[in-house]
């Protein structure tokens, strides 16, 4: 396939309709907002180095939201056995009611091994289900850099594992058999080598496990790889590596990934194309049952050292891709969100915190879920220095003031999403007029006036002639069934054009 790269130089005004998040207990150097996801009507806000309890253990906050309203903290977690130094919020990931949180510097064997902690939610509260540690653990391994859940398995990355050499890294994977997370396989190609830091990224979902090696030299220096794998049954197949035609060295190919079940992102946060380390994004999209490349994506403002692609997420064809671009001051940062258009991504908006500061770090993580989206940006100083915060967006909505469910705060405007109030009521359901046999608001029972425009004419003829032929759907026949008979025919077409005359 010719390979694509999309310029579509699409820049949007700035937008400001937030809620901003602070946890009222933060302080300085807690790091709220290292990592965020939104899954169902729960928000889950890493702060990794947040001192609770006399402990610096970090932390896990989750929160419900409704409407775009302010979210509302639901519960704390930190791990029962919690101890000084362990990052416990560095990762999340969630599904089907199972929460897994990394705590990489957890000790219990060695400085540093790393460790996993896995949450359910017994439909009050998110309660520790159990810990996970690598059977062959050793210091320094950081076991749970990276994680992710799907259909009842668990994968974790332990990038500084030494089996292929010094932090070649490896993957675990686990599945949840009779409740408890059993180990399926410990993953370690024959093409690592040291420093490669597989397991860097991974993720897992619609039968397939991504996994990357940011710093591996196999086709370039520290150009990156990754490596494919067909997850079927309990069986493991690897499908290969993926390595772009345009790689450089140092392009840190793999920095994120991101799978859905037609297309899988991949970052490279040090690409060069458009400048030195602006960073890009590669699409490949799912055709049968191979992974082809469709098109790489920059932002339409990429300038140097902007690290396009620090943070990925996608959603029902919306894409939001964080970068430490430098408008509010160096490494204050900004996200971008595209659009599946016609199957090609167009940029749609540019997204600042509305009080964004140099070193903020807006956008180091992100999760775009329905209509919404929220942003970590942990190095905000709100609660002190380096306390974090994190920012929630509703990003589409109805902007139509005419409609029933118009939002104002909306960032862009999606006119699917609108609502509007029908056969005469108002959107709360009142009707201040007399309500006919028909269900209409002030109407005039089975009239004929198939648009309800209160003109009969052959308009109203040919859209009760279209419904008879099955060529559209009429919202209430009862209009148009003139002989009330239940049904429409040729009888009731002749019985409207009469009443047309007639008038």
């Amino acid at each position: 396939m010719k390979k694509i790269k999309i310029y579509i130089i699409l820049f949007f005004t700035f937008v400001y309709c937030e809620n901003k998040i602070n946890p009222i207990d933060g302080y300085s150097d807690d790091r709220f907002g290292q990592s965020v996801l939104i899954e169902d009507d729960w928000i889950f806000i890493g702060a990794n180095r947040d001192f609770h309890n006399n402990v610096n253990s970090g932390s896990v906050y989750i929160y419900t939201y409704q409407n775009n309203s302010n979210p509302v903290l639901y519960q704390k977690i930190t791990p029962e056995d919690s101890s000084n130094d362990q990052f416990f919020g560095k990762t999340i990931a969630c599904d089907n009611g199972w929460l897994a949180i990394s705590a990489i510097y957890d000790a219990q064997y060695g400085y540093k091994s790393g460790a996993v902690y896995l949450f359910y939610f017994d439909g009050v509260n998110w309660v520790e289900h159990s810990k996970i540690t690598a059977f062959d653990a050793t210091a320094y391994d950081r076991f749970g850099y990276s994680i992710d859940v799907d259909n009842n398995r668990l994968v974790v990355g332990s990038i500084y594992d030494d089996d292929s050499g010094d932090n070649s890294g490896s993957v675990y994977l686990y599945d949840l058999i009779n409740n408890s997370w059993i180990l399926n396989s410990k993953i370690s190609p024959d093409f690592l080598n040291s420093s490669d830091l597989f397991g860097y990224s991974l993720a897992l979902g619609f039968g397939y496990l991504a996994i990357s090696a940011p710093q591996s030299d196999l086709d370039v220096s520290d150009g990156g790889v990754v490596n494919l794998f067909s997850l079927q049954s309990d069986s493991l197949l690897n499908l290969g590596y993926i390595i772009p035609n345009d790689l450089n060295q140092y392009n840190n190919f793999g920095n994120q990934i991101y799978i859905d079940e037609k297309f899988m992102f991949i970052t490279s946060i040090y690409d060069d194309d458009l400048t030195v380390n602006a960073g890009s994004v590669y699409v490949y999209q799912k055709i049968e049952s191979d992974w082809v490349y469709h098109s790489q994506l920059f932002a339409s403002d990429g300038f140097s050292n902007d690290n396009f692609g620090i943070s990925i997420s996608f959603d029902n064809d919306w894409l939001s891709v964080g970068s430490y671009d430098d408008d509010n001051g160096i490494n204050s940062g900004s996200l971008y969100l595209f659009k599946l258009i016609d199957n090609v991504f167009i940029e749609q908006s540019k997204i600042l915190s509305s009080d964004g500061s140099q070193y903020d770090e807006f956008s180091a993580s992100n999760s775009i879920k329905n209509n919404y989206l929220i942003v970590g940006s942990r190095l905000d100083d709100d609660n002190g220095n380096n306390s974090g915060s994190a920012y929630l967006y509703k990003f589409k909505g109805c902007k139509d003031y005419l409609a029933c469910n118009y939002e104002e705060n909306a960032i862009l405007s999606d006119s699917s999403q609108c609502s509007y109030p029908q056969f005469g009521f108002e959107c709360n359901g009142n009707c201040l007029s007399i309500i006919d046999e028909c269900g209409i608001c002030g109407g005039n029972g089975n009239n004929g006036d198939a648009n309800f425009d209160y003109i009969l004419n052959i308009i109203d003829v040919v859209m009760m002639v279209d419904y008879i032929f099955d060529y559209t759907q009429i919202d209430n026949i009862c209009v148009l069934d003139l002989n009330s008979n239940g049904e429409l025919n040729i009888t009731d077409v002749v019985l409207l054009i009469e009443n047309i005359l007639a008038n």
